[in-house]
């Protein structure tokens, strides 16, 4: 039932206009949220059939040890359990969503915070 494709061809038609016009309305905001240097690392296709099982909640992204940003001075005082945001992902529905019918995708409100990651992490070694 799912299919995640990740770079493939994303660049070529029919995917690339599909990008463009996303881009024109995502990346500005943001580059106001992460900064004016954030930029795409990588995009992805998302192909779900009808009646495929739900998925464990999950990071799209790994998180960056804090050593890496305590090398790079980028912690600036903050909370040990507590990163800087580093990823964002950002999700376009191509078709309409419809709770119990075909998602929708949720957030888990904290998932960033170590524990959180930690716990989701652990659950879906399960």
């Amino acid at each position: 039932g799912r299919v995640d494709l990740r770079g493939y061809q994303l660049d070529e038609e029919p995917f690339a206009a599909v990008g463009e016009v996303g881009g024109r309305a995502w990346l500005p905001l943001v580059r106001r949220v992460l900064g004016g240097d954030a930029r795409l690392l990588w995009s992805g296709l998302v192909v779900t059939e009808p009646g495929t099982a739900a998925q464990r909640f999950h990071a799209d992204a790994p998180p960056v040890p804090r050593a890496v940003w305590e090398e790079h001075g980028l912690l600036g005082g903050l909370p040990r359990a507590t990163l800087p945001a580093h990823c964002l992902t950002v999700f376009v529905p191509l078709v309409d969503l419809r709770r119990g019918l075909n998602g929708p995708t949720a957030f888990l409100p904290g998932s960033h915070h170590g524990a959180t990651a930690a716990a989701m992490a652990a659950e879906a070694d399960e």
